[in-house]
């Protein structure tokens, strides 16, 4: 692969209420930003909530506000239907803004058991979403330096038990105007190409998948609006009501398509693409990371010029 500047810019994730975690420049040479992550919707209320912004505040001031984006918990955090936890996402938006932030990263959360999709619309729910990421969005007066974007979901829950098939596909996105980003999820969106290409040969069967659409890899590059990216790869196809799992988190060199299509991707993002690439890898150990350390190497060698490479 052709040695080139590096145009976007490397994040490392961080559980947001542990300060431990921060990927601080000296101990994770190479990542020039930081995304703040929490995963459940019991961190929105108690201790875990001001920690996280109190440590939010400590990196943005380390990184540079721009430098640090926060991703707005998935597990029990439907925001379209709890006033609670959307309350808790305009008040994330709002300490965003102030803070002066790249962005917010946010799901649908529209996650439901594989059977009760059978009596879902899935364009008058997408409808629901994009109107409340609207309300949340113009909660802020002069917010247009710190975004709101949405991430494409994954086509089948790890453990192959439920689901939120909303927005997986490019044409998915379309409901949304663009002052709502996307988020490209490059581990979830080549999953979803995978078991997608999978099912329409007839090797999965469609019944418990509400949203099957063609695609191909090279589908990243009809994205618009496109704000933000993460990054790994995955390994195993989840099956459900089975004991066959997904694991996302992989470094390319261990998921189960060939790992050249993600580098790849990364190359057409370089050309096309000069915000955040987070990346998020399954460590051993959060406050090392010693496979980002690995992956952020490597990004480097591939595409900085011998003269950026100290």
């Amino acid at each position: 692969m052709k040695s080139i500047m590096l145009n976007f810019k490397i994040s490392v994730p961080f559980l947001s209420f542990v300060r431990e975690q921060i990927p601080f420049r000296e101990k994770l040479i190479g990542n020039q930003c930081a995304e703040a992550i929490m995963f459940n919707a019991k961190d929105l209320f108690g201790s875990h909530w001001e920690m996280a912004w109190e440590n939010i505040a400590e990196a943005a001031s380390h990184f540079s506000p721009s430098n640090v984006t926060f991703h707005f918990p998935v597990d029990n955090a439907n925001y379209c239907e709890d006033r609670g936890i959307l309350d808790k996402l305009m008040e994330s938006y709002r300490r965003a803004c102030d803070l002066g932030l790249a962005g917010i990263v946010v799901h649908s959360n529209c996650i439901h058991n594989i059977g009760d999709w059978s009596e879902i619309s899935l364009p008058d729910l997408r409808k629901r979403v994009a109107d409340t990421l609207y309300l949340v969005k113009n909660s802020v007066e002069n917010s247009q330096d710190t975004w709101l974007s949405l991430e494409n979901m994954i086509i089948m829950d790890n453990f192959g038990k439920e689901i939120d098939p909303l927005f997986l596909y490019v044409d998915d996105f379309q409901v949304l105007d663009e002052s709502i980003g996307v988020v490209l999820d490059l581990c979830h969106f080549f999953y979803t190409v995978t078991v997608s290409r999978m099912l329409l040969d007839g090797r999965l069967d469609k019944k418990h998948y509400p949203s099957v659409c063609s695609c191909s890899y090279d589908d990243i590059k009809k994205f618009k609006c496109v704000r933000h990216c993460h990054f790994a790869a995955f390994r195993g196809i989840a099956m459900p009501f089975t004991e066959q799992y997904c694991s996302e988190g992989m470094l390319p060199e261990e998921g189960d398509i060939d790992g050249n299509l993600y580098y790849e991707a990364l190359s057409y993002l370089n050309e096309n693409f000069s915000g955040h690439v987070v990346l998020e890898i399954q460590e051993s150990d959060y406050a090392i990371k010693s496979k980002s350390r690995f992956l952020i190497k490597k990004i480097k060698e591939l595409f900085q010029s011998d003269s950026d490479m100290h």
